[in-house]
């Protein structure tokens, strides 16, 4: 027997599938094609929209819109696409995640994420795992961003950017072009180091974080241009992150973020 449980004022379609144990509460709406997984709670005033798949175990907070229609003008509203959420996820209050707007299209939230109150996902965004989102963070459509970042609160980026591997963005931070795997960056396109503190947390050995410095110094500091010093790195390493590194400056198609040293940036928090 499903021991799921839905609100007497919630307004579910018929066809929705709620794995066991999970919750939907007060004044919810979920519309038709959504699936949800085991051990959620969801709710109260939450929306979630059709085409929308929900695993197990997360939380999505009061007043959240999930799958609904993306902000984009082209948009036809006959097209089918899909948001896809996986497990273990903690959604605050009045976070809005959309739907794909491109024809069987998804919008991706993985695993264990954790984001806080009022964080927006535009469409065709794909966040990865142990990401942290803080309030009010907005990515715009088309947005890649990888596992174990962290994007500060009142911070935006740019329709088609990245986000690489554990990278870091500080809070009220607007950014236009890719921020490289474990690196910080802040304001407007401005990196600041590595994350070292990011790093540590991941289990990064120290011989592979002081790889990873060098590479960095070379990379940003070196006096060649950003391109020649990928390429020039690429043939004297071996380290894997190092290379994860190089391609992610290689595969860039909006540019990589400048490097602008400041004196107060401490060695705590870059490591450069």
């Amino acid at each position: 027997m499903n021991s799921s449980k839905v609100h007497p004022t919630a307004i579910v379609d018929a066809g929705v599938i709620i794995g066991k144990g999970s919750i939907i509460g007060p004044y919810t709406i979920i519309e038709s094609n959504v699936v949800i997984g085991e051990s959620n709670n969801i709710g109260p005033n939450v929306f979630v929209g059709q085409h929308t798949k929900i695993g197990d175990n997360n939380q999505i907070h009061m007043n959240s819109v999930i799958g609904h229609l993306p902000q984009d003008i082209g948009f036809r509203p006959e097209t089918f696409s899909y948001l896809s959420i996986g497990s273990n996820n903690t959604i605050r209050e009045g976070s809005v995640l959309h739907r794909s707007a491109r024809e069987n299209g998804v919008t991706i939230l993985g695993d264990g994420n954790f984001l806080m109150h009022h964080s927006h996902l535009g469409h065709d965004v794909e966040v990865g795992n142990q990401t942290i989102l803080g309030p009010n963070s907005l990515l715009a459509g088309y947005v890649f961003v990888g596992d174990r970042c962290f994007i500060s609160g009142n911070t935006a980026v740019h329709q088609f950017c990245r986000v690489g591997r554990m990278g870091l963005l500080r809070g009220v931070s607007a950014v236009s072009m890719d921020i490289p795997p474990f690196c910080i960056a802040d304001w407007h396109n401005t990196l600041r180091g590595l994350n070292i503190v990011g790093l540590k947390r991941a289990g990064i050995s120290s011989d592979n974080r002081e790889e990873l410095k060098d590479a960095f110094k070379f990379l940003f500091r070196s006096g060649y241009s950003l391109s020649e010093a990928a390429r020039n790195l690429e043939k004297s390493t071996s380290n894997t992150l190092v290379h994860e590194l190089i391609d992610f400056i290689k595969t860039t198609k909006r540019g990589i973020v400048s490097w602008r040293h400041v004196e107060d940036d401490t060695e705590t928090e870059s490591g450069v």
